[in-house]
């Protein structure tokens, strides 16, 4: 894989064959071939799934997720994930309900 960094040139980064992006706002994610999902920007309310992290410079993989993922998604402050078995996995701000769960 290939991201454009801040120097304005693009660099590879070690994640693998990537299937699948999303990004919103300030940070990105991306599904690999073997369902596992990546993040990596600015983690405002703990959007990156990576905890209480700031800033994620190079992508990380989302250890929280224990089932192979198979589609991806970003919005404001919150990513979602269906992994292969239908479950939605959901990180990050839940304050409008995004997360569907109270």
């Amino acid at each position: 894989a290939t991201l454009l960094s801040s120097d304005g040139y693009a660099h590879p980064v070690p994640i693998g064959q990537i299937v699948a992006v999303a990004a919103y706002n300030q940070y990105g994610l991306a599904l690999d071939k073997d369902g596992a999902v990546w993040s990596w920007g600015t983690s405002y309310s703990g959007a990156l799934g990576q905890g209480p992290a700031a800033q994620v410079f190079s992508p990380q993989k989302i250890l929280g997720i224990t089932e192979p993922v198979a589609a991806i998604a970003a919005g404001w402050y919150h990513g979602l994930a269906v992994d292969k078995f239908g479950k939605v996995w959901g990180w990050g701000s839940g304050a409008q309900g995004q997360l569907g769960f109270p």
